[in-house]
């Protein structure tokens, strides 16, 4: 038998109550996706935000100001034959405790892997990048970067384009 895949988060606090002990605490797991024998999970990526706003959640009987976490990953789906994939992502506004429902970021029924995600310190725009691959004979796939933004803490992100030369200027 092959044991399916799932993508979840445990959450620890380190409670700062003990010289030279162990002062980690497990506060429980959350499962976020399970594979099916027809559904690899694969490549996730986790970021968390600084608070922004008046958000909060309680951790111990402690409140604290609370920063949204995102998640993305890959699904791999289809048989040996028809592999393809899609870019998930997915967002817990509570410290971790609960989480969305994961949501579709890939346009094609390409192959798309290797996500990274980043948020802008300054504004909280939530940046994603993932590679897609060219399928062999469909003149409609490409192989290139991809990338996708949200403004407005994941609720929704723009159509995701591939990155073209020349388009994008890095600035350390």
């Amino acid at each position: 038998t092959c044991a399916l895949p799932i993508f979840f988060v445990s959450r620890f606090v380190d409670n700062n109550n003990k010289d030279g002990g162990d002062a980690i605490q497990y506060l429980g797991a959350t499962q976020i996706d399970s594979g099916t024998s027809g559904q690899f999970l694969d490549k996730p990526w986790i970021v968390a935000d600084i608070p922004r706003g008046n958000a909060t959640c309680t951790v111990n009987n402690q409140t604290i100001p609370a920063g949204p976490v995102y998640l993305v990953y890959t699904s791999f789906v289809g048989g040996n034959n028809n592999v393809h994939s899609k870019i998930l992502f997915s967002k817990s506004t509570d410290c971790g405790a609960t989480w969305s429902a994961p949501a579709k970021l890939s346009e094609s029924v390409s192959k798309n892997q290797g996500t990274a995600i980043a948020v802008d310190p300054g504004t909280g725009d939530i940046y994603i990048a993932w590679r897609e691959f060219a399928l062999p004979g469909d003149s409609n796939s490409r192989n290139s970067i991809i990338v996708t933004r949200s403004t407005n803490g994941g609720q929704t992100f723009t159509k995701a384009a591939a990155v073209q030369p020349g388009n994008y200027q890095f600035v350390p």
